[in-house]
């Protein structure tokens, strides 16, 4: 494989690996922050708390004139809480929890099984959290794992379903074994747990110090938003809007994930226009151009894209100039994990409440595996890629305001961050500059589906904070992602929806191959299966703000499965793995005895080669001590068959 980029090199992921721990150190921060914006984020941060301190103010003393509660539980199960004020609309504003209650692990739907099973359970890294509770922090699925960060203006709520809702929410993200059906995607990660009346200020004053990733399981409840800010606001970048993206843009590390709301299986009183039959109900952060927006789907043992069902509640896209939101979707539907009540209590919710802190879960994993493999973290746009490229189908072929780019896949994109290690797959964080064209020359072997991705955090737009379904676009930086086939100039083009409201959402497609000037991120399914060199070309449209514009590449053929061993010369079984001293090898006698066994560091090179393996009882072991901490490649060789093993060295 061979790359260029017009008028400059561009600066590659360090692929060198020597780890020595996974934890998210202060020296990780401090590269971190060497990217991030710390001065304007704090000073932003200070804005946003003395305005929504008097602006809460305020919107208490008009909930009582007008006799309104300042906080409940709705009928429908969800909690809500008065957050704020819109003096100009004279409007009240309450978030709500994003949960139905009903009489369930989102893991399997998510496919993160395989990412345990390689021992990358959140260890050391940290998840934010904003929600209507602090999640109880004696629970023994939590315990000595939640740290308030809540800057003083709230405290935890004493209302039941507050409290309910935060911990089934941090739950989900990181709850341990203590209770195995309710065990976490990060299971050994901790969470930086906030009450939601402050999120703005908090949220940019905690990515100053180094936050990756953060869960917001909350928004503006559909129906308060038709009858006091009007049809209009629905999938309007508004202010909000923005304040999230600005967030974003200045903390280029920083994963942002909200729920796409429950208003869908009431949205015939707050949608007016029956063609548009559900789309258009997204606000606030759903509108977003770098928040992962996260639709709820019904879990799945047996995977097919035909049987995904979505949730009657989950709320559709797209915002108002037909950017693909939600981002992506995950089980919201009968979700098993914690309750405040007890410390070994637990509940059954759904919602996109319960979707997003999966897609927030699988995020924390993704980042201690990428951070394992190359000595570094992923920038948000990075992870976004990855989870685009990687998404599983759902429905109808191509995106939609639905399912978003689909399931996220953990399984999926931990596989295309280890053969990136291996340098069988790209994931690189680029620069283009004004006038620049970049170019990467790939060698696809015609096995797998080849597909292509960009990804970047584009710069905030400008808010529109009045009118109905304004589809001036909001991209600022417009990126162009083209695949092309060297030998026949056949040219892929990438997917982006069909500007309409209107119609079903069903097969052949809501979606088109065409130019896409609206999504900052871009996925390129090449048409056929021909080997040959295909040229990956990224340009731009027009004038890039600020000269120059950072993207996320990933390219791959992959199976999209991490596989842990091939079983060709017969059954045997690792362990421990993770290992700190000795491995072992366990099989029949006639498997084993006297097989060749060779190691491989992750670059490649063998580091270890026995002959003759040395077994006792159909047991095998291999001293690796004196191993650097990292991810190893173990193959048993015999005969010429082969069993290819990953394991980590602690």
């Amino acid at each position: 494989m061979n790359s260029k980029l017009t008028k400059m090199f561009f600066v590659a992921l360090t692929t060198s690996l020597t780890i020595n721990a996974f934890a998210q150190t202060e020296q990780d921060r401090k590269k971190i922050l060497a990217d991030t914006n710390v001065d304007f984020l704090m000073k932003f941060s200070k804005e946003k708390e003395e305005f929504t301190r008097n602006n809460l103010i305020l919107a208490q003393e008009k909930a009582r004139e007008k006799g309104m509660p300042l906080s409940g539980v709705d009928k429908d199960g969800s909690y809500f809480q008065l957050v704020g004020y819109d003096q100009e609309n004279d409007f009240l504003k309450y978030y709500s929890t994003f949960n139905n209650v009903t009489n369930g692990s989102s893991l399997t739907t998510s496919r993160a099984h395989a990412l345990h099973a390689a021992g990358i359970t959140g260890q050391d890294m940290i998840a934010g959290i904003w929600d209507g509770g602090i999640p109880r922090p004696n629970h023994f699925s939590l315990i000595g794992r939640v740290v308030v960060k809540d800057n003083g203006m709230t405290v935890t709520n004493p209302e039941s379903e507050g409290l309910s809702h935060g911990i089934h929410v941090g739950g989900t993200i990181a709850a341990n074994d203590y209770i195995p059906q309710a065990k976490g995607f990060a299971p050994s990660a901790k969470l930086w747990a906030n009450n939601w009346t402050s999120d703005i200020s908090e949220m940019s004053a905690q990515a100053a110090q180094g936050l990756l990733v953060s869960n917001h399981s909350y928004g503006l409840k559909g129906t308060d938003v038709a009858n006091g800010l009007g049809v209009g606001f629905f999938g309007r970048y508004g202010d909000d809007a923005r304040d999230y993206d600005l967030i974003a843009n200045n903390a280029p590390y920083y994963s942002i994930v909200f729920a796409a709301g429950n208003d869908n299986n009431i949205n015939s009183l707050i949608t007016p226009n029956p063609a548009k039959k559900g789309k258009d109900l997204l606000t606030q952060a759903g509108v977003s151009k770098n928040t992962i927006v996260v639709a709820a789907i019904e879990g799945i043992q047996n995977y097919s894209a035909s049987n995904v069902k979505t949730a009657v509640f989950s709320n559709y896209g797209p915002t108002d100039d037909f950017r693909i939101k939600p981002d992506i979707s995950a089980k919201g539907v009968d979700v098993f994990s914690l309750n405040y009540t007890s410390t070994a209590a637990t509940a059954l919710n759904s919602g996109t409440s319960m979707a997003a802190p999966a897609v927030t879960g699988v995020i924390t994993l993704w980042q201690q595996y990428y951070k394992q493999l190359f000595g570094v973290f992923m920038r948000s746009s990075t992870v976004k890629a990855v989870m685009v490229h990687t998404a599983l189908e759902a429905g109808p072929v191509g995106p939609d305001p639905k399912f978003g780019w689909g399931i996220i896949n953990a399984e999926a994109g931990a596989q295309i961050l280890s053969e990136a290690s291996q340098e069988r797959a790209i994931v690189k964080e680029i620069t283009l500059n004004q006038g620049e064209v970049y170019e990467y020359d790939y060698n696809y072997d015609g096995s797998n589906p080849l597909v292509a991705t960009i990804a970047w955090n584009d710069p905030a737009g400008t808010a529109i904070n009045t009118g109905t379904d304004i589809s001036v676009k909001k991209l600022v930086n417009d990126l162009d992602l083209r695949v092309i086939n060297v030998a026949t100039g056949q040219e892929s083009l990438p997917w982006t929806l069909k500007p309409t409201f209107s119609g079903e959402i069903t097969a052949p497609s809501f979606a088109d191959k065409v130019d896409n000037a609206v999504d900052p991120v871009e996925r390129v399914n090449v048409q056929g299966n021909a080997a040959g060199v295909y040229k990956i070309r990224v340009s731009h449209k027009g004038t890039l703000q600020g000269g120059s514009q950072i993207f996320s590449l990933v390219v791959s053929a992959s199976s999209g499965t991490l596989s842990t061993k091939e079983e060709e010369l017969g059954q045997m079984e690792l362990y421990p793995n993770p290992t700190s001293e000795k491995l072992n090898i366990v099989a029949d006698y006639g498997v084993i005895a006297n097989a060749n066994v060779r190691i491989f560091d992750i670059n490649g090179r063998l580091i270890y080669n026995n002959s003759t393996l040395f077994v006792n009882n159909g047991k095998g072991a291999i001293d690796v001590s004196s191993f650097s901490s990292g991810v190893y490649v173990l193959k048993v060789e015999k005969s010429g068959k082969t069993n290819t093993y990953k394991f980590i060295k602690k």
